[in-house]
């Protein structure tokens, strides 16, 4: 009998694999006292030191009042803090905290462990592949022209074969 395959049977596997690598996440690191959501706001406030409400919410392709729950947590979990600008006081920016820096130090090591089991487990080759694929899935559904491959790029600095839509 022959394999069906298919868009509806793409689509199908995308989200069950999302929403597993989101469930392993969740759990690997609740031993941390952290949430996947506030995570993201830690990782991204270590590459950018500083940003606004806005600017982590765009980055994150939340809502502000999500993120901004977010950012309470941690704040009074004493992992950011806020900023005011001494020019325009309704001007917020969140930074890491000397605590916030010490938790992302704390579970680099679990964050270590996922990221070597998916080397393990798939080639350089087929994570290349696996991007070019997942990049021409996007790009179907994206309305920003390029988001995927600047994203893409902004996070993998080490991969530098990874080229503007996955041409070589």
């Amino acid at each position: 009998m022959k394999e069906e395959l298919g868009g509806e049977r793409l689509i199908s596997a995308f989200f069950l694999a999302s929403r597993q690598m989101r469930l392993n996440v969740t759990r690997n690191f609740a031993e941390y006292g952290i949430a996947f959501e506030q995570l993201e706001v830690l990782f991204l406030l270590k590459h950018n030191h500083e940003m606004s409400v806005s600017q982590i919410a765009a980055e994150l392709e939340k809502d502000k009042a999500t993120v901004s729950r977010s950012i309470r947590f941690l704040e009074l979990r004493g992992l950011v803090q806020k900023k005011t600008n001494a020019n325009d006081k309704r001007k917020l920016k969140v930074t890491l905290s000397n605590e916030g820096i010490a938790k992302l130090d704390e579970v680099r090591n679990c964050h270590h462990e996922l990221i070597q089991a998916l080397d393990d487990s798939v080639s350089p080759k087929e994570q290349k592949i696996f991007l070019q694929i997942l990049g021409k899935i996007v790009d179907i559904f994206c309305e920003d022209d390029g988001l995927y491959w600047q994203k893409i790029n902004s996070w993998n600095h080490k991969s530098k074969d990874i080229k503007s839509k996955g041409k070589n």
